[in-house]
């Protein structure tokens, strides 16, 4: 993340002002770190899904990330097979256009029906990113 901002003159306020908010979280903005990337490991099964392009959501625990969701501001989302190493058949780039809240029941997370939050991964979008 950028850790100063150019002003006209010396900057020391600006800079000062800037540093403060950062600190407090005040200050967000993807125009500022346009290579903010969103990185889910998935497991073989899913990640193949989502490369054939079968499967256009990924559903993660909302309890548990709703809020870096909602605090990250990503420009894209990083997918990748397992924790193999990075090739062009292990990682999948895709342009972040947020999720949904939905409540689903599903084996991963127990009998119950769950909150989560639903990425949206479409393949499709790759090829018009």
């Amino acid at each position: 993340m950028m850790d100063r901002l150019e002003h006209p003159g010396d900057g020391t306020a600006f800079t000062s002002l800037f540093s403060s908010l950062k600190r407090k979280g005040q200050f967000r903005t993807g125009l500022l770190e346009p290579n903010k990337k969103l990185h889910l490991h998935l497991n073989f099964e899913i990640f193949d899904a989502i490369n054939r392009g079968e499967k256009t959501l990924e559903f993660r625990l909302a309890e548990t990330w709703k809020k870096k969701l909602d605090d990250g501001q990503y420009n894209y989302i990083r997918l990748c097979r397992g924790d193999q190493k990075t090739s062009a058949n292990t990682v999948i780039e895709l342009p972040y256009l947020g999720y949904e809240l939905k409540e689903i029941t599903h084996k991963h997370f127990g009998p119950d029906p769950v909150e989560v939050c639903a990425i949206f991964v479409d393949i499709k979008e790759k090829l018009n990113w």
